[in-house]
């Protein structure tokens, strides 16, 4: 006998029926659950009070005990022990004549040494700008020292276009030919401008 696997309308119903009965009882066991997870919780909470309470009141118990202790411990070595200034006669130290203060020699006008500010190092673009010098080995103008250092600046990639690296080159030359550093000195040049050499340079024609 073959059985059609149609739903009819009273099939339906029955199933509908079926579906929502079994709906309903999961949302009551839904309910139920978070009724008793929200028990569990508060019981959880309200144990982690307890236990807390009670390990502060030991460590509390423990350090009072350790006191009262170190207290009778205490007051029992101090009676024991002898006050050293009853059984010896004190004696004032002998005054001895303090040793006159040595006079520091002073230093003539011409002697003193003028104080002054340790010279920085130089900094990374300094010193490309002195090997740039260093390497034409003579008076270099601001041009091709320019090239130099863009080429180099170019290949430890630190570049960051035209116009800061002449910025950056004019901060620096004005710093190495300042008088606290006179690491550059400036030359006359043709035409308009001038030229920078070592001042190492300068000092050994002298």
């Amino acid at each position: 006998m073959k059985f059609s696997d149609n739903l009819n309308e009273f099939d339906i119903l029955d199933l509908l029926n079926e579906y929502h009965s079994e709906l309903r009882k999961l949302k009551h066991k839904t309910g139920f659950v978070k009724d008793r997870i929200t028990e569990l919780e508060a019981l959880y909470e309200k144990k982690l009070k307890r236990n807390e309470k009670s390990r502060v009141q030991s460590f509390t118990e423990h350090i009072v005990d350790d006191a009262d202790n170190d207290q009778e411990s205490g007051t029992d070595i101090q009676k024991h022990r002898k006050h050293p200034l009853k059984d010896k006669k004190l004696t004032a130290p002998k005054r001895t004549k303090k040793n006159p203060k040595k006079k520091r020699p002073q230093l003539k006008a011409t002697e003193r040494q003028k104080p002054g500010r340790k010279q920085q190092a130089l900094s990374l673009w300094d010193q490309m700008i002195v090997d740039s010098i260093t390497e034409h080995g003579r008076p270099t103008i601001s041009r091709e020292i320019l090239d130099d250092i863009t080429k180099r600046a170019t290949e430890q990639g630190i570049y960051d276009g035209e116009e800061k690296t002449k910025s950056k080159l004019n901060q620096c030359l004005v710093k190495l030919t300042s008088d606290n550093r006179k690491t550059l000195i400036k030359i006359p040049f043709e035409g308009r401008g001038h030229a920078y050499a070592l001042a190492e340079w300068a000092n050994a024609k002298d």
